[in-house]
């Protein structure tokens, strides 16, 4: 939790490492992709994380033209 990324320049964030294996899949994304005023924000990010998912193996455009394609109104 915190700022957003580059509001405060003075911000200080924990470290995080995570191993990362041959074929996983790491999303960064911003709320804009997950915002839909028609469902909960939870909703949301369990449809992404079901998406990143079935990402697993794609090249990385099909995997990124997967991710963006989730349904719903982003207005």
């Amino acid at each position: 939790a915190g700022p957003p990324l580059g509001v405060d320049r003075d911000a200080r964030f924990p470290v995080q490492r995570a191993l990362l294996g041959s074929g996983d899949v790491l999303v960064l994304f911003t709320d804009g992709l997950v915002e839909d005023r028609s469902q909960p924000i939870k909703a949301r990010l369990e449809q992404l994380a079901e998406r990143s998912a079935a990402c697993r193996g794609l090249p990385l455009a099909a995997a990124i033209d997967h991710l963006v394609a989730l349904p719903g109104d982003r207005s």
